[in-house]
């Protein structure tokens, strides 16, 4: 591999693999990072057959600076400032898909990633399957897409391409393995056995994983609370009832909030995990089933830029919280690349994805970072990923957006963006923290608002249903954790969701 062109790469919530971090910060590999819009809109160019693709400039963000593959322009109908990326036609596209029949026609189903960009942008695609069927066979699913067999270059059969990532209904993710792939350890083919359970946990519904996890809840609850219940809940109480909500890429935290609001003040809320599994019902979080379960209850399988075209581009969403490595006094985020102080690499993040965009898309920017010390909240961040621009509702409306805010949730305060001074200031203090470890433990000289409160602790209620409902095996605590404490961590939930589909087995 000579160069990657990207905008957001992870192992699930492994993160980068260590092998191609080493590669792209040694220089073995080159490396350009793009926001999640300006790749989907150069693929959708390219589908169009139109030389380049116009979009929303990822105004206060690195990505916004003119480059070989984007560029401003001034729109001939409004004057308004847009952004232009140049189409993107790659020669091959290769696709792993659920089935094709005889015909050579393909079927998808659920969330589609980019899948219908690559294929309509390439050159040619080339598709891998699970399985051959008859024609007018396929699974009988309404949600699923089919693409012609004349968009189609190439087919192969080879069941259990995607692993040990998932191919829903035919088999879950197999976290074990993908942690035996961090240290750069080959892929084993799975056994039989191995293969026969990863079929059974793509099959857990909602209702289903409800009953399982019910008796294994039944401990008696630790008096008081946590930084993470703490944060689950003031997460939560962000998200009112009817609003559109999405779920960003590896955010255990933030999923048990959604979670907890659909199952307290906002029943009627949308949650839409997995860049297009649409309208997730209350229930338990997890890292083993929540794909399986998110397939088989959403109202849709959308792809990627289903979202961006239906909702992100429209400013129809209300909340996605984003966790962010970097953060800085005047509300620059960083999730891409930690610098030097002579602009040398240092460490190579996953990536902003959607980060650089939705801060001026959606209807409020809500950002959270689990330990609030000066490395992660300082003067200024090495990259900035992303900002929220439009701050007034003057200058909101100007540019077509509903009134908003920046909030920031950390597990000692509560950070907004200051309207005249542009910089953060601290709305609300955690209970059992103070003015001064707030101070000690931000890089820039805090301000306080005049109005300061003290955080409300959770309720009853919502602990319980943190505890009993959502998160009994503390899925949340993964964004609180790092290094071998997180992988015995996610060793630990895996082995105690393995247990449900045994105590199943057994009776």
């Amino acid at each position: 591999m000579k160069k990657v062109i990207y905008s957001f790469i992870s192992l699930d919530l492994l993160g980068l693999a260590p092998a191609f971090r080493s590669a792209c910060q040694n220089g073995e590999i080159e490396y350009e990072e793009w926001t999640a819009l300006q790749m989907n809109t150069a693929l959708e160019a390219a589908r169009l057959g139109l030389p380049y693709g116009v979009l929303q400039p990822p105004e206060g963000s690195s990505f916004d600076r003119e480059t070989g593959s984007y560029r401003h322009a001034d729109c001939p109908f409004t004057g308004r400032k847009i952004g232009l990326v140049r189409a993107l036609c790659p020669d091959v596209a290769l696709i792993h898909a659920q089935q094709a029949d005889r015909e050579g026609n393909v079927a998808v189903f659920g969330t589609m990633g980019l899948d219908k960009l690559y294929i309509g942008a390439s050159k040619k695609a080339f598709v891998s399957v699970e399985e051959l069927v008859e024609p007018h066979n396929f699974l009988q699913d309404s949600r699923a897409h089919i693409f012609p067999h004349f968009l189609i270059s190439g087919l192969c059969v080879h069941s259990g391409g995607a692993y040990p990532a998932s191919c829903l209904p035919y088999y879950a993710t197999d976290y074990e393995r993908l942690l035996e792939a961090l240290p750069g350890e080959p892929f084993q083919n799975p056994s039989k056995a191995r293969l026969a359970r990863l079929r059974e946990y793509a099959g857990m519904t909602n209702n289903r994983l409800r009953k399982a996890i019910a008796p294994c809840a039944r401990t008696p609850d630790p008096e008081g609370y946590t930084p993470d219940e703490l944060m689950a809940c003031l997460m939560s109480r962000q998200i009112q009832d009817h609003m559109v909500t999405t779920v960003g890429s590896n955010t255990p935290l933030a999923m048990v909030a959604y979670l907890l609001a659909k199952g307290t003040r906002a029943p009627h809320c949308t949650l839409i995990p997995f860049c297009g599994l649409v309208d997730l019902p209350y229930g338990p979080a997890s890292l083993s089933f929540a794909e399986p379960v998110a397939y088989h209850a959403a109202a849709a399988h959308w792809a990627i830029e289903d979202l961006w075209q239906w909702i992100y581009q429209k400013s129809l969403t209300a909340v996605e919280f984003g966790g962010c490595a970097q953060l800085d006094a005047n509300g620059n985020i960083n999730n891409s690349q930690i610098r030097g102080a002579q602009g040398e690499l240092k460490v190579l993040l996953p990536g902003q994805a959607g980060l650089a965009d939705i801060p001026n898309l959606h209807h409020n920017a809500y950002y959270y970072i689990t330990k609030h010390e000066p490395r992660r909240i300082g003067e200024a961040v090495s990259y900035p990923g992303g900002r929220f621009c439009y701050v007034t509702a003057e200058e909101r409306e100007k540019q077509g957006l509903p009134d908003g805010c920046m909030r920031v949730i950390t597990d000692l305060c509560v950070l907004e963006l200051e309207q005249q001074n542009r910089r953060l200031w601290v709305t609300q203090i955690h209970p059992g923290a103070t003015r001064e470890q707030i101070r000690r433990n931000t890089g820039f000289d805090v301000m306080f608002s005049p109005d300061v409160q003290e955080t409300q602790p959770p309720t009853a209620d919502e602990l319980y249903k943190i505890r009993h409902e959502i998160d009994p095996f503390g899925y949340r605590r993964l964004e609180f954790t790092g290094g071998e404490e997180r992988m015995n961590l996610i060793r630990e939930i895996l082995e105690k969701e393995a247990e449900l589909i045994e105590v199943k087995d057994k009776g």
